[in-house]
């Protein structure tokens, strides 16, 4: 099949992606709600399936430069589709060439093994792209059947095993706990986000500025919330202390997995290990409710995924960037590839030898 372009994203195939993050629910909300108005997206299209993007002009490296992102693109875990889509990665990535004018094409959470991935690099350079691979997450899955049957507590390693039964003493002692789990309907949606937002904005990530149910992002995620609700894909938690809910994991329940997206918890009880705790109930509950893994959806490599203590694998996620042959593509590619690089260098030999002369003879 030929990879061809579009304007706008109304013309749907009837082949669904097979993934919730390119999806119409989470394309749709996602190009309805930014902060500078709504978005005019374009698609690359090939048979009855489609890759929606989204253009803006942004700072690289201190160079403006016109960027081309997937839609939806950085709240979105995932980029890649069920084979069932019968997706060509090599021929969508030719095409990019001849897709809208910009100077950079960026491609995040990509999962993609080294077969696939050299492939990809060849028809980009043959298309006359400059591809930059780039490991961007980790993210660990926790089949919840294995060769014995159902994942039982007594897989686990001893020392998750120990956090486990010592956190939960703590949060015994501390007083009653309850477990709540939500696949709500679109009118109970918002109650549940107003606790969700409460909690995110008394956390760390409130403090920070970094949570998802900030102003600048909870119409978006209010939209979203209401669209996978009415498909029965929104899954949430709340773990509970004496009726006051100190953690949450907000998810969904997509392809037989849960998926885990977002968490926050109160720092007061964070020595009570309200996330790893509310994560056990989660593993527990989808295993009883037949589902086949719990799945991080994805897993950042500066703070990595507490599901990474649990029997998992780990999928890796890459972010590949494509230079287009403008002036300013070719400079950046440079700056990227060439200059950076002997920035870095130059950086930890000062500090190694800083390091060395601090130590003395």
């Amino acid at each position: 099949m030929t990879p061809t372009w579009s304007d706008g994203i109304s013309d749907r195939g009837a082949v669904s992606a097979g993934n919730l993050f390119l999806d119409d629910a989470w394309v749709d909300a996602f190009a309805r709600h930014q902060p500078t108005g709504p978005l005019e997206p374009f698609a690359l299209t090939m048979g009855q399936v489609r890759l929606p993007f989204g253009w803006a002009r942004e700072t690289m490296r201190g160079l403006p430069v016109r960027v081309m992102r997937v839609l939806g693109d950085p709240l979105a875990d995932q980029c890649w589709f069920d084979p069932g889509a019968a997706w060509d990665w090599p021929a969508a990535v030719a095409a990019l060439s001849q897709g809208p004018a910009c100077d950079v094409v960026v491609l995040s959470e990509l999962h993609a093994g080294e077969e696939e991935r050299d492939a990809i690099t060849r028809a980009a350079r043959n298309a006359g792209l400059r591809p930059q691979w780039r490991l961007c997450g980790q993210a660990p899955v926790v089949s919840l059947k294995t060769a014995g049957g159902d994942l039982k507590f007594e897989d686990y390693s001893s020392t998750l095993r120990r956090r486990l039964k010592r956190s939960r003493k703590k949060l015994d002692e501390a007083g009653q706990v309850t477990v709540e789990h939500h696949l709500p309907t679109p009118s109970e949606v918002d109650p549940l986000l107003e606790r969700i937002k409460s909690i995110e904005d008394r956390s760390w990530k409130g403090d920070e500025g970094t949570g998802i149910f900030s102003a600048a992002r909870l119409p978006f995620m209010r939209d979203v919330s209401h669209r996978l609700a009415e498909q029965g894909a929104l899954e949430l938690y709340f773990l509970n202390l004496d009726g006051v809910s100190i953690s949450y994991r907000y998810g969904f329940r997509h392809a037989g997995r849960f998926l885990d997206y977002n968490l926050a918890y109160l720092p007061d009880y964070h020595h009570l290990s309200p996330g790893r705790l509310l994560l056990e109930e989660i593993v527990k509950t989808s295993r009883q409710e037949g589902l086949e893994a719990v799945d991080a959806s994805r897993g950042s490599l500066e703070r990595p995924h507490i599901l990474r203590d649990w029997p998992c694998e780990i999928r890796e996620h890459y972010r590949l960037t494509l230079y287009r042959n403008t002036p300013k593509g070719r400079l950046l590619h440079l700056l990227e590839t060439r200059v950076r690089p002997v920035v870095l260098s130059l950086r930890q030999r000062f500090a190694k030898k800083t390091e060395d002369t601090r130590a003395g003879p």
